[in-house]
């Protein structure tokens, strides 16, 4: 059974607004933060039993598939509002706080990854840059989630979150656009990667690239650019982020992720 790192106050908050988006939209997937240690979790049992402290985080992440309709927007944004979800635009276009509780609701146009011009259209209302890599994994985490089963509050259910390529597309897409404020991404990049075996990963690089090659050519690029060396800057805001104090306490932290890392490649090119 998976557990989530959060008090029940925060796990009633996150899957109240989960059960709500869902009864507007068909697509509504977990990402962000919490989804490593559960995919850990679902993926490999071992792997989380070594693992060190996940990153606690109470800020949720939330993606939702858009329908291409002209008051698809609004439904969503009437629907937070009568929840008792208040706009924060200040921080981010896409925060949303109630009771002291901070969640980011993305909004996916259906078909932005494939670059639609209907999709990119609707996108045109979000300060997002080039939208293709704005959402790079967003759509993919929709199209292809992983279904895992949680304990909450005393109950079982059902939560569907971002997979393993989804992520790491999304987490290496924002490092790529704001380093300087994303560390903690290559955090969560380089904590999965450490303690999940590499033939689990493998297996879900093989699986995605069958449907999004480009995304899978993506994430690998990126880990063989900032991941595979221990100086790297991936590697370097990894230990930062997760283990702190000064660099020689961190180097064999760094130098741990970056061959775990070397292994993956290998191993994906090999296979």
């Amino acid at each position: 059974m998976i557990t989530l790192p959060l008090t029940p106050a925060q796990l009633a908050v996150v899957l109240e607004l989960i059960d709500g988006l869902t009864r507007i939209s068909e697509r509504v997937a977990l990402v962000g933060g919490l989804v490593p240690p559960i995919l850990l979790q679902h993926l490999d049992p071992d792997g989380y039993e070594a693992a060190a402290t996940v990153r606690a985080t109470a800020d949720f992440d939330i993606a939702v598939d858009l329908a291409l309709t002209p008051d698809a927007f609004d439904e969503l944004e009437t629907m937070l509002r009568g929840s008792g979800w208040t706009a924060n635009r200040q921080q981010n276009q896409f925060r949303w706080c109630k009771d002291g509780a901070k969640v980011d609701v993305m909004p996916v146009p259906a078909g932005i990854e494939r670059g639609a011009e209907s999709a990119v259209a609707v996108a045109a209302r979000f300060q997002c840059g080039d939208p293709h890599e704005f959402f790079r994994g967003y759509e993919f985490a929709l199209q292809e989630p992983v279904t895992v089963e949680i304990s909450a509050l005393g109950n079982t259910r059902s939560l569907t979150v971002a997979g393993v390529v989804s992520l790491l597309a999304m987490k290496l897409q924002a490092r790529l656009d704001r380093r300087a404020d994303r560390k903690r991404d290559a955090r969560d990049v380089g904590w999965l990667l450490r303690y999940m075996a590499t033939d689990v990963v493998v297996a879900e690089l093989r699986r995605a690239s069958l449907r999004r090659d480009d995304l899978v050519e993506f994430v690998v690029a990126r880990l063989a650019s900032s991941f595979t060396d221990a100086d790297a800057d991936g590697c370097m805001d990894y230990g930062t982020e997760a283990h702190g104090l000064v660099d020689e306490y961190t180097e064999p932290h760094r130098e741990a992720v970056a061959a775990a890392v070397r292994r993956l490649l290998d191993a994906y090119r090999r296979s």
